[in-house]
């Protein structure tokens, strides 16, 4: 049992060690510790620092974090007397944008985006440069490594710490007021790298530059998020927009000053006012923060201005307060819901209610939204990015105030009628106006809307909650107007459909010339006519009447005095019509006309029977003998002219154009007539042919006269004769046999050959597309009579041979000779087909050869162990490789891949064999395992034992129990077995070790404490403040 001084020895211990894991695990990034609580009178940077503590206008406060890609911050500075002390020594300052970038590997980067402002007293103005810094914050003054960032600028060293820095080319020159906007970007890229992309704007009174990329910074570390942490569990981490000395820690004393300062994190694509900021930094915090200041007397205090959401910095003493705290609320006035909020340019959220309905705003300090009457609930919400900070809620009612009414027809409120008049009343109030109202039979008011608060409404009924209100009724006045039948006008302007009914009072009516049918024969054509309607009225429309006369056909007539063509149609009462009975439609195109009646005058709807008897047309006729002839012919009639005229015995004319032609116009008709003689031909078999021919028409005789199957006549002189007049033709002629010629190929060909000509025969017939003939004897024949020639022909015939490697043979061999094919045809280096059997045969007759060959491939098979099999093998023949070489009695090849080949090409083979050891182990209780292992197989030499007992393994190998071995040789091992002696003396030992530190333990706390100074603070690390 411990005593009780060792108890507390252990109790103590054991908390210090709790409570050190406590810190290690809640806060793993918690590396910096921070200096004493920055009170009044000390140094510190001075801006906007953003913690994640918030505190609210009730007084009670809370925490929050949240992470951003993007941080933007805006200096307006409009002058001041300011001095950076050691180690700057100049009328110098700089402005910062800080923050903290966290990635997936628990690994922290300080971000830093400064201007540096220098002051030359000697021309007044102010020299501005912009520099980017980036530090490694995950452990206490790490640093960076050059091959793991890149960007515009490198790494430097300061203070023994490696960090990246880059410092833009362009220094501006200025007076004040100056602005400068700082803001960058954090993202991943292709290859999950952060990149840190920074710029800026600067612009005075009369300059103001674009956006200006300063640097895109890579840091090559594999990351699955790269987010700017804000606010955290145990210490925060801390974003600032903040001012401080020059660089290298140096202190800003400030004597005057005067500017302002906005800061905004980005969340879904827009800048937002954080929800809660500090003058100073926190206390305590995690990663880095600025590590330049300002004095704490010679410094500067800010006061928040939420309208523009500005802090406004002015010189005083350093103080840490929150710059503003956190409120909303929301008024009503008429039907606006104004909100106002704190901080404005933060993400708010409203939502409204009313009615079941909610709508959801972006809210900024005095955002509104119109509501209607009755009850209205609101709810705000203050985000920072995804994480709710702040809500506030509540409930209005919109009701209450005067309500003047004027109308100038009776009206009721709250079921009350009243008479025309104005009225004031106190909502709520519900209010009826009189849709009609009538002042007599002919004469009423019909409402045409209302002015509620100056707008004009379509309803006749409101129930209003709330005042002031203005309600005005708006009516027009209508008469009743008749008319004697329906028409179409313009009222207006607008054209619509007249008829008896109401009509508004200095109502234009315009009526113009219409067709108001009575009935299908009778109506009346009206004239036009304008109205205006100032009282009730019976309206009288002025028309002319019109009749229906029906005619069955359109014949030609005399209206009015008019010539026209007399059609069914309406016509005006009294109108006169005289029909033609004969009506020349010219000089050589006339009508005939009848009609039931031929005068007509129109005063009731008339049905008059007419019909075009016919039309005639003048057609004269010009004859060959140059004569004319005129006379009338109905259309249509056919005029038939005579097919001959004759001159005498042996001339006449032919009519060579149509023999009738159909009357369709007015013309002369001109027929084609030719000439024609009479013609005798006489031929040499005493047959004579006489006939009537054209002039100048071609007699053509014929070519052959047959005097019978075997002998014939042919033309010996022209067949062709012109006409040009009467005559007697004998053409010459001579005689021709037939001549048979029979070949071989079953052809006879039959010729005309003059007599005593000659006739050749083929030497080569082609009986068919696989057999020929070849003449023997002579080709050459003379003709005296009519006979049959037979000359005498050989054959050969087309043999075919088709060989296995696509080769095609096509001969034409001599009947009964024979054809010899090749043995072997070898298709590549290793490949080649055989024959099988003969390699020739006798032809006798057409044929087609396939001779039989056998494909085979050329082999080379590689045995592991050198030996070399190859040759000719019959394609799809089976190769069996042997399953087992053996190279001595421990040492083997066995066949891994399939143990037979089936031969399908020509081709090297090297079978897989597997080299295998036997393997032999004997255990001290006489069991033994063994057997064949493939090379680098792995075994475990192990073997169960009393633990007073050790194991050992002899052989091949000296190994401890347990062992693994790669086998790569035969093996043979045998199990040892050893006395373990050490034991009890081992657990001795530690029992006398654990009371003896027990004994050191307790002579420690009995020892008097001694009184001590606190630790010293941590050295600064280039550009930070390690908290």
């Amino acid at each position: 049992m411990f005593s009780k001084k060792e108890k507390r020895v252990i109790i103590i211990s054991s908390f210090i060690l709790v409570v050190l894991f406590s810190l290690l695990l809640t806060n793993p990034f918690a590396t910096h510790i921070a200096k004493a609580q920055i009170t009044t009178g000390y140094s510190s940077p001075v801006g906007i620092n953003v913690d994640g503590g918030a505190m609210f206008s009730n007084g009670t406060s809370t925490t929050y974090s949240f992470v951003t890609n993007g941080l933007k911050g805006v200096f307006v500075f409009d002058g001041g007397n300011f001095y950076s002390g050691a180690p700057v020594d100049e009328n110098a300052f700089s402005v910062q944008l800080n923050s903290n970038l966290l990635l997936s590997n628990f690994q922290d980067y300080f971000i830093k985006e400064e201007t540096i402002v220098n002051y030359n007293s000697t021309t007044g103005t102010y020299g501005v440069c912009i520099i980017d810094e980036i530090f490694n914050a995950t452990t206490d003054k790490a640093s960076i490594s050059p091959n793991l960032i890149s960007g515009n600028g490198g790494v430097t060293v300061r203070n023994g710490i490696s960090f990246y820095r880059f410092e833009y080319i362009t220094k501006y020159k200025t007076s004040v007021p100056f602005n400068i906007t700082l803001w960058y970007f954090t993202s991943l890229n292709s290859r999950k790298y952060p990149t840190i992309t920074f710029y800026f704007q600067f612009s005075n009174s009369t300059y103001i530059s674009p956006h200006i990329k300063l640097d895109n910074v890579t840091i090559s570390i594999t990351s699955s998020s790269a987010n700017i942490q804000i606010g955290g569990i145990v210490y925060p981490y801390v974003a600032q927009f903040v001012v401080g000395g020059a660089y290298d820690g140096a202190t800003l004393e400030v004597y005057s000053w005067r500017a302002y300062m906005k800061m905004y994190y980005l969340y879904n694509g827009n800048w937002y006012v954080p929800p809660s900021a500090t003058t100073l930094p926190p206390k305590l915090y995690s990663g880095a923060i600025s590590n330049e200041s300002v004095s704490g007397n010679y410094g500067m205090a800010e006061e928040w201005i939420n309208s523009n959401a500005s802090v406004l910095q002015i010189q005083g003493v350093l103080s840490q307060e929150n710059l503003w705290t956190i409120f909303a609320s929301a008024k009503l006035v008429g039907t606006t819901v104004i909100f106002y909020v704190i901080p404005n340019g933060a993400r708010w959220i409203g939502e409204v209610t009313q009615n079941g309905r909610q709508t959801s705003i972006s809210i900024t300090n005095g955002s509104s939204v119109q509501v209607e009457p009755g009850s209205v609930s609101y709810f705000l919400k203050l985000y920072a990015g995804t994480s709710l900070v702040y809500t506030s809620s509540g409930t209005l009612q919109v009701v209450g105030g005067p309500v003047i009414i004027n109308s100038p027809v009776p009206f009721t409120v709250n079921g009350t009628e009243y008479s025309p008049g104005e009225y004031t009343f106190n909502a709520p109030v519900t209010v009826v106006f009189q849709n009609v109202y009538y002042e007599s039979n002919n004469v009423r008011d019909l409402l045409k809307g209302v002015i509620y608060d100056g707008v004009l409404e379509n309803e006749n009924t409101f129930t209003i909650y709330y005042g002031p209100a203005y309600l005005t009724a708006i009516y027009y006045t209508q008469y009743y107007v008749t008319f004697q039948f329906t028409v179409t006008g313009f009222v207006n302007g607008v054209q619509e459909t007249l008829t008896s009914g109401w009509y508004n009072a200095s109502t234009v009516i315009y009526i113009p010339s219409q067709i108001i049918s009575v009935n299908s024969t009778v109506r009346y054509i009206t004239l036009p006519i304008n109205i205006v309607i100032t009282e009730p009225m019976s309206v009288t429309i002025p028309y002319n009447v019109e009749y229906y006369v029906t005619v069955t056909h359109e014949v030609p007539a005399l209206i009015n005095g008019q010539n026209v063509t007399l059609t069914s149609g309406w016509f005006n009462k009294s109108s006169t019509i005289l029909i033609y009975k004969v009506y020349y439609i010219n000089s050589s195109s006339r009508e005939l006309v009848n009609a039931s009646q031929y005068l007509i005058v129109v005063n009731s709807p008339l049905y008059i029977t007419t019909n075009i008897i016919g039309y005639q047309d003048l057609v004269g006729i010009y004859w060959p003998n140059s004569t004319i002839t005129y006379a009338w012919y109905n259309v249509s009639q056919e005029i038939k002219l005579p097919t001959y005229i004759y001159i005498n015995s042996t001339a006449r004319y032919l009519r060579i154009s149509n023999a009738t032609v159909t009357v369709k116009e007015p013309t002369i008709i001109i027929p084609k007539y030719i000439i024609q003689y009479f013609v005798t031909v006489r031929y040499p078999n005493g047959t004579e042919i006489s006939g009537w021919h054209n002039s100048s028409s071609i007699i053509v005789v014929p070519k052959i006269i047959y005097i019978n199957s075997t002998a014939r006549y042919v033309l010996n002189s022209s067949a062709i004769y012109v006409t040009k007049g009467p005559e007697n033709i004998s053409p010459s002629y001579l005689i021709q046999y037939l001549v048979s010629v029979e070949l071989p190929n079953s052809t006879t060909f039959n010729y005309w050959v003059l007599r005593g000509s000659s006739i050749s025969v083929p030497k080569i017939v082609n009986v068919s597309p696989t057999t020929i003939a070849i003449l023997v004897g002579k080709n050459v024949f003379t003709i005296y009579y009519p006979q049959v020639i037979k000359p005498k022909y050989e054959y050969k015939y087309l043999v075919t041979v088709y060989l296995p490697n696509g080769q095609i043979i096509k001969e034409f061999i001599t009947n009964g000779s024979s054809i010899t094919y090749p043995s072997i045809i070898y298709i590549s280096k290793g490949a080649r087909y055989v024959i099988i059997g003969k390699n020739s045969t006798l032809i006798t007759s057409p044929t087609i050869l396939v001779p039989k060959y056998q494909l085979q491939y050329y082999l080379t098979i590689f045995l592991p162990n050198g030996t070399t099999i190859e040759g000719w093998y019959n394609n799809g023949s089976v190769i069996y490789l042997p399953k087992t070489i053996s190279i001595t009695s421990y040492e083997r090849y066995v066949l891994s891949s399939p143990t037979s080949v089936v031969v399908n090409s020509s081709t090297t083979i090297v079978p897989k064999y597997i080299l295998e050891y036997y393997v032999d182990i004997r255990y001290t209780n006489g069991t033994t395992i063994s057997g064949w292992y493939s090379k680098g197989s792995e075994i475990t030499l192990y073997a169960k034992a009393p633990f007073y007992y050790r194991v050992d393994w002899n052989g091949t190998f000296m190994l401890a129990n347990g062992a693994k071995v790669l086998v790569t040789q035969p093996i043979f091992e045998n199990e040892v077995l050893t006395l373990r002696i050490y034991l009890i003396s081992t657990g001795i030992i530690g029992i006398v070790a654990i009371i003896l530190a027990a004994l050191f333990v307790n002579s420690l706390l009995s020892k008097p404490r001694k009184g001590g100074s606190a630790p010293p603070t941590p050295p600064s690390v280039g550009g930070e403040t390690k908290s």
